[in-house]
């Protein structure tokens, strides 16, 4: 058994704490879980007894929460030097937990219909949706990152929470998120995570009971259903085009995706689904 296990599923917040583990380059094994048995099932249930992904365990250690992780991986793995520095510990620490507080849960209350009236923004962490966007846009209008003008774990959750709601139209697309998204983007090991997923490709990727799928960055469908990535192929390549073709259900349809990349840097291209060039066969 590996010393650092990871317990997630391709399309979850697993995906976070995947970026983070190639942050830190140090060897791990998957653990892969399907909703609704393995994941609500012993032995899972024992490393974490809310029957969610994602978990580490390190060393014997268990870790849940993704801001956790985040964290404890940069602790661990100092050499990769993504803790904070000293003059970097204020900054560090707040919007590190103020994304998995008041971000997380504005962000779902807002997506699930939920609207803080008024007179009872007292007793919300977030106050209200608004506000919680508008505090993120001022902190990267004036920023490059969390801590300044380095790179940290911190920027791997707060990273996450902005870009990934943006992809469903869960946050506005505010100019001070785009540079930010963009930034991000460049890291080799966020591609490395996308490349991770996409090497799975004979795996089936599980019931998505709520958004849509997401594997290595291409969203495919938002209803519920399952789906086997049966097919990868190279075309284009003076552009840089992956093609992934997915096999749905009849409801679903069957779709080849293609995700485009220059360099390093993801586009948005298309209309149908989610800003991708999404053709239905």
């Amino acid at each position: 058994m590996a010393d650092l296990l990871f317990y997630t599923n391709p399309q979850s917040r697993g995906q976070t704490v995947r970026w983070m583990l190639e942050e830190v380059g140090a060897p791990y094994e998957d653990v892969i879980l399907d909703y609704g048995t393995s994941m609500k099932a012993e032995p899972y249930l024992s490393i974490n007894p809310m029957g969610k992904v994602p978990a580490i365990r390190h060393n014997g250690q268990v870790v849940t929460e993704c801001a956790a992780m985040c964290a404890y991986l940069a602790d661990a793995f100092p050499e990769a030097g993504l803790g904070p520095r000293d003059e970097e510990k204020a900054d560090y620490y707040r919007w590190l937990f103020y994304a998995a507080g008041p971000v997380e849960q504005a962000f779902t209350n807002n997506f699930a219909g939920f609207q803080v009236t008024p007179e009872r923004e007292r007793m919300f962490g977030y106050g209200n949706y608004d506000k919680v966007v508008a505090v993120l846009d001022d902190l990267f209008s004036l920023r490059d990152y969390v801590c300044g003008d380095r790179f940290t774990a911190a920027d791997v959750y707060v990273g996450s929470q902005i870009m990934f709601p943006m992809q469903f139209d869960m946050l506005p697309k505010r100019d001070s998120f785009l540079r930010y998204r963009d930034r991000l983007q460049t890291r080799d090991a966020e591609r490395r995570k996308i490349q991770a997923l996409v090497r799975r490709s004979d795996a089936r990727v599980g019931e998505m009971p709520d958004l849509c799928f997401d594997v290595g960055g291409l969203e495919i469908a938002r209803e519920p259903c399952r789906a086997r990535l049966v097919r990868r192929q190279q075309a284009e390549a003076q552009i840089g085009v992956e093609a992934l073709e997915f096999s749905l259900p009849a409801r679903c349809g069957r779709f080849t995706a293609a995700y485009f990349r220059t360099g390093l840097r993801a586009h948005d291209d298309g209309r149908l689904v989610h800003r991708r060039r999404i053709t239905r066969r």
